[in-house]
Order: structure tokens, then C-alpha cells, then sequence
């Protein structure tokens, strides 16, 4: 607690600062040599700023340009600014209570949308950053409280639009499989946090089972996926306290420099096909497979799916602006070692993508088993086909939409 406060101190310091400004782009793992001894003040939490400053700016651009107070750690545990704003456009209203405000990357994007928000912080140093950091952002609207969400609606009887929570891991490293493992509690919470609120926005780890959401959350109504950068980042899942038992809609969501894709939809299963030869070949995004839409999203665009997720599909005419990446079908066969040795040495293929779903070998151990670097133009994609019996085709690659 003691080390934020004092951290905070030497950061405002005016030396501090003209000499952040200084180095602002210099090798901070040269800095403790060039310096140690030389300045008056402590160096080794300055230099973790300007190295957090330097992470910060495509993550944070607007905090790393105002020249916020971070820790590496802190960084790494907010939500990105993309992510952040893209939560801004689904919600709105006049007040908003976060359960876990964390840095306040998510408060400053929900400021544009709500008149007033309310944000608590049970960790005082991570408070004490984001308080400070107001004032950089000139975000007058955003009111921090040093306290639990326990604490806070305990004492409180106040109403909001909308409660927020990105709650965290009790146990750092372990696999989330249960709300009741978060901080705060949140089924235990869920009464209190209805009757407080006439909606909820829930933030998840991507590896967060959906399923278990639809168990948990009473008043659920859409679950969204979204990645940035063709990685999912976030689950979000988004209730209501005004209408239960209603059919749950998920949403697959990549954020793009100029707006987002999405596709939204209930699960659907289907049949897989036989692979066709020629044609196309596509390989659904990420957030289409965390969603578990690649399925419906197949059928909403006439594909035929290879695997039984759906995320191997194939047509013969090109579906334009595919949700995922496109290739060109140069091939394919049944699998085996000695067959697909002869395939890639008859085309003097010695570098090529490699990506498996439904089959026993990794990536890693095909590149291994065959002799091959990792890149290059062609793109092998193996899994079994209905018979259980594997398969490979080779493409190339089209575009890639996300």
C-alpha cells in the first residue's frame, strides 16, 4: 500500500517528470546503468513507468499520450482501449456503477456514454493509479471508492442503469470455471446487483466456458465474443433484471481500425461434408469459434462445414467478405506420412503453415515429422474426415477479413 503512495509522489515530482520526458523513447534496460547513482531520485520505479509508457502505446495510446501513472502489472490486467470503447457502444444511460474498476481503462470509455459513474477498487495502491490518472484525463464524471463491491452495496441503496464487473481470478493461473471463483462473488452478489440495477454487463476471460454463463447468470440475454488484433480478448455477457427465461443470443465480434465485424446468432449443429476438390476453403475467426457460431454462420452463407465445430468449410463459388480467413483449394488428399512427403517434395515445398483440428499430430509435430519451416504462401490444413479417416488440403491464401 505504502509503495503506490510513495510511488505516486516521485512520479509527480517535477525532476521526475523532465526526465520521463526526457527518455521517454530510450532502451529503459539501458537506463539503470546510465543513471544509477546520478539522480536524486529512486530510479528504479521511474524506469518502470516509462517502460509500462512504452508498452502502453498501442495498447493505451490515450493514456501513454497524457502520460498516465501505470505499473507493468497494471497494464497488463486492463482492458485495451479498442476493447474498452467498443463496450461504450453497447451500453448507455445516466449513471453506471463498476464492481471492479481496476485501472479505469473501461470507466474512461463508459464516461462518454453515461452521465455518472461510480467505481470501486478494493486494492488501494491500483485505486490510488486510477485516481491520479482523472486528473490527467480531465474525466470529472468518474467518482473512484477505495472499497469492496460487498462493502459498497451493503451501504448503498442507490439505483444504476447499469452495474458493471470485470471481477477477478481468486487464484492466479487456475482454470475459471465458476463464478463463485471470481472477486467479487458474484452468484452470491447477483440478488443484490438485480435489485440495484435494471441491467448487468459481465467482463470474462476468454477461456470462460459460455455454457457455464447460461448456468449462472440469471437474466441472461446475449454473450458476446470479442477479439482485437485476430485474438479473442474478452467475453462479455449482458443481463437483465426485467426479463427472464429468454432465449440467450451470442455474438462474435472483431474490432477493426475502422469500426467492427460481427456476426450474431443462436448455436446450431450440422453435418459435415465430404471435401470437394477445387473451389474455396475457409478457415472461420476465432471469435466465430469461442462463440461456437461458426456452425450458424456456415449455414448463413452456404457453405458446408468439414469439422464437426464448423471452423474447416468449403465452397465452390467464393463467399465475398468471409468472417475469417479465404484460401484458394490448390489440393488435397487422404493423409499419411510417406504420401504427403512425396506430395511436398514432387512441389518443392519446403516451407508452409500448418494448422489441425479433429486430428491426432500438432502443427508442431507435422512441421517436425516432414521437415519443414514455419511461413511461406501455402497453407496445409489437416483433420479426419467424416470416416474418421485423415485428410489434408492445401490453399492458398485469398484475404482475411479480421
Amino acid at each position: 500500500m505504502q509503495r503506490n503512495t510513495n510511488l505516486l509522489e516521485i512520479l509527480r515530482n517535477a525532476e521526475v517528470q523532465a526526465f520521463a520526458e526526457a527518455n521517454k523513447n530510450a532502451r529503459t534496460g539501458d537506463l539503470a546503468l546510465r543513471f544509477s547513482g546520478k539522480v536524486k531520485f529512486p530510479l528504479a520505479p521511474v524506469i518502470e513507468w516509462i517502460d509500462a509508457l512504452q508498452r502502453a502505446e498501442k495498447k493505451l495510446p490515450v493514456h501513454a499520450s497524457k502520460s498516465c501513472f501505470l505499473t507493468k502489472r497494471a497494464l497488463e490486467q486492463a482492458s485495451s482501449e479498442a476493447t474498452a470503447r467498443y463496450k461504450a457502444t453497447q451500453v448507455q444511460g445516466e449513471n453506471m456503477l463498476n464492481l471492479c474498476g481496476g485501472l479505469g481503462v473501461d470507466d474512461w470509455a463508459f464516461a462518454a456514454v453515461f452521465e455518472r459513474i461510480i467505481s470501486l477498487e478494493k486494492d488501494k495502491s491500483l485505486h490510488d493509479l486510477a485516481e491520479a490518472n482523472l486528473e490527467k484525463l480531465k474525466l470529472p464524471s468518474i467518482h473512484r471508492k477505495n472499497c469492496s463491491a460487498e462493502e459498497f452495496l451493503d451501504e448503498n441503496k442507490e439505483h444504476y442503469v447499469w452495474i458493471y464487473a470485470d471481477p477477478d481470478r481468486r487464484e492466479a493461473g487456475k482454470r475459471l470455471v465458476s463464478l463463485a471463483d471470481c472477486s467479487p462473488d458474484l452468484p452470491a452478489l447477483w440478488p443484490l446487483i438485480q435489485e440495484r440495477s435494471g441491467f448487468q454487463l459481465i467482463k470474462l476471460s476468454p477461456l470462460y466456458p459460455l455454457e457455464q454463463l447460461e448456468i449462472e447468470l440469471k437474466g441472461l440475454f446475449r454473450i458476446e465474443v470479442v477479439s482485437w488484433q485476430n485474438e479473442v480478448k474478452e467475453v462479455l455477457a449482458y443481463c437483465s433484471s426485467n426479463e427472464q427465461n429468454i432465449p440467450v443470443t451470442r455474438k462474435a465480434v472483431s474490432i477493426e481500425t475502422n469500426g467492427s465485424i460481427f456476426f450474431e446468432g443462436q448455436v446450431e449443429k450440422g453435418q459435415t461434408a465430404l471435401p470437394a476438390q477445387g473451389g474455396y476453403f475457409y478457415e472461420a475467426h476465432p471469435a466465430l469459434a469461442k462463440a461456437n457460431l461458426a456452425v450458424t454462420y456456415a449455414s448463413s452463407q452456404g457453405t458446408e462445414i468439414l469439422v464437426p465445430n464448423g471452423l474447416f468449410q468449403q465452397s465452390a463459388e467464393l463467399v465475398p467478405d468471409f468472417f475469417g480467413r479465404s484460401f484458394v483449394r490448390v489440393d488435397g488428399d487422404g493423409y499419411s506420412r510417406k504420401k504427403f512427403q512425396r506430395y511436398l517434395k514432387t512441389r518443392g515445398i519446403i516451407k508452409a503453415n500448418f494448422t489441425c483440428r479433429y486430428f491426432k499430430q500438432s502443427p508442431e509435430e507435422l512441421k517436425k515429422a516432414h521437415g519443414m519451416d514455419d511461413g511461406g504462401e501455402d497453407y496445409f490444413f489437416f483433420f479426419e474426415k467424416g470416416n474418421k479417416e485423415p485428410h489434408f488440403i492445401h490453399g492458398r491464401k485469398l484475404a482475411y477479413n479480421g
